[in-house]
């Protein structure tokens, strides 16, 4: 039996239903709170550190909470497009029912940690947005794709490890912007999904075909990274010679226009 049943032929075609739902459920949720429902779709869907018991949903739904604000509506964008790249890539490894408990256990992880940080720190603390899962799922892929060539900012050539510690620092500043501690709180959650991935926790293998407490080898681990970077690779070759052959057939377009002064001097 599938572990998604109920998902559409064509999302599970993608190999990546549950991230394409995810995409799904955080545009609706922006909209919904930028037509008027802020209340419904923001803060009553936002975690806050001193309500989990009263509200222990919000432990769930804080990643989907929105307050609509379309001055956002970029950053929105970036994260979506972050989320299908990363999130997507993950899903089609390990699997839909997989990256979904993933999912699911970084965000009540690191939801329950950031608050308790920010219980110890005696601030007020509001959680709301999908940036803490987000930086679980890409701190995996960076422990997956450690040798991975990615360009950051369309300019910066990085490697997949560097990306992994560049989230954790973020994590780390941007959270803990309230208070430190919950920064650092914040981030312990990412750095154990990263740990796993690597497969450095004993008896808790990531891979597929390892055996409990078995590391992956060095050479398998090079050997996984190789082809994703050769399927990066041959998704850049495909996009050069899509734009080689615009470039030739507007060559050719323009080559077939009349140039009205040449026809008056015939």
């Amino acid at each position: 039996m599938s572990a998604l049943p109920n998902f559409n032929p064509r999302l599970r075609a993608t190999g990546a239903p549950v991230t394409l739902a995810l995409i799904g459920a955080l545009i609706a949720t922006f909209l919904l709170a930028w037509f008027g429902l802020r209340e419904l779709f923001g803060a009553d869907l936002a975690l806050l550190a001193n309500s989990i018991r009263s509200a222990p949903w919000t432990l769930v739904t804080y990643p989907f909470a929105n307050l609509g604000d379309g001055t956002g509506l970029l950053w929105m964008l970036l994260t979506l497009l972050w989320l299908w790249w990363a999130g997507a890539a993950l899903e089609r490894e390990m699997g839909s029912g997989r990256f979904a408990v993933c999912w699911i256990t970084a965000t009540v992880a690191g939801g329950l940690l950031a608050s308790a940080g920010a219980l110890i720190a005696g601030v007020q603390f509001v959680l709301l947005g999908p940036m803490l899962p987000l930086s679980a799922v890409t701190m995996m892929w960076g422990a997956r794709n450690a040798e991975a060539r990615i360009m950051l900012m369309m300019i910066i050539p990085f490697k997949g490890s560097w990306l992994a510690a560049l989230t954790a620092a973020l994590v780390v500043f941007g959270y803990g912007t309230y208070h430190p501690l919950i920064g650092f709180f914040a981030v312990v959650t990412p750095v154990l999904f990263w740990l796993w991935a690597s497969n450095r926790i004993p008896f808790l293998a990531y891979s597929t075909g390892i055996r409990s407490g078995q590391r992956q080898s060095r050479g398998d681990r090079l050997r996984e990274q190789k082809r994703h970077t050769e399927w990066l690779d041959a998704i850049e070759s495909k996009k050069k010679e899509r734009e080689e052959r615009e470039r030739l057939r507007q060559l050719f377009e323009r080559s077939l226009i009349t140039d009205p002064d040449e026809d008056e001097r015939r």
